[in-house]
């Protein structure tokens, strides 16, 4: 059994230690473990940001990749749409790897200059600032590879989010089940 404990940084400004059992018995997650199902219940209003709305907590461009959780139906001409949000933190993390591995983007900084550039319009050096503060890094320090690390990238993540939609957007659970089903069948 593998315990993971995570320290939420922030959570009405006092800390809360949220624990959760993970069990990995091989490199692939048993049927039993497949079926944990983690539900973050919150009503989806106009006044939702768009990233919750489109279970995309991470604004995921649209693009020809069909990704496993996407609704089947795409009514957002921008961005993906998916199930959950822990499906759209899924995604999330398949792409944090390859821009690591692929793109050989290791730190903060090259990281969100390339998720959230400054040509699209956004404000990417506060984009970092908040990351970094959130997660506890520096902008250019050299990031361990997410499966080294996972609370720390459960970290890096959720403070995108959190920038993306200009609020929390959904739970550490949907996070974390997120990042069970990216690295099911790499997780030791």
């Amino acid at each position: 059994m593998q315990l993971i404990t995570i320290k939420l940084l922030q959570a009405g400004g006092s800390h809360v230690v949220l624990v959760v059992h993970v069990v990995f018995k091989t490199k692939k997650l048993s049927s039993k473990q497949k079926n944990i199902v983690v539900f973050s219940i919150m009503e989806k209003t106009n006044n939702t940001p768009r990233g919750i709305r489109n279970g995309n907590p991470l604004n995921i461009r649209r693009t020809l990749t069909k990704w496993k959780g996407m609704r089947e139906t795409q009514t957002d001409k921008s961005f993906a749409q998916f199930d959950s949000l822990a499906y759209g933190y899924r995604a999330a993390f398949i792409l944090l790897k390859q821009y690591y591995r692929k793109y050989r983007l290791k730190t903060i900084q090259g990281i969100i200059t390339r998720w959230a550039p400054p040509s699209d319009g956004n404000a990417t050096s506060k984009y970092i600032t908040f990351v970094c503060h959130k997660a506890g890094v520096e902008p250019g320090e050299q990031l361990p590879f997410i499966t080294e690390d996972p609370l720390l990238w459960f970290c890096i993540v959720s403070a995108m989010a959190h920038q993306e939609n200009g609020q929390t957007a959904g739970t550490m659970n949907d996070v974390i089940l997120g990042y069970v089903m990216a690295f099911e069948n790499e997780v030791k």
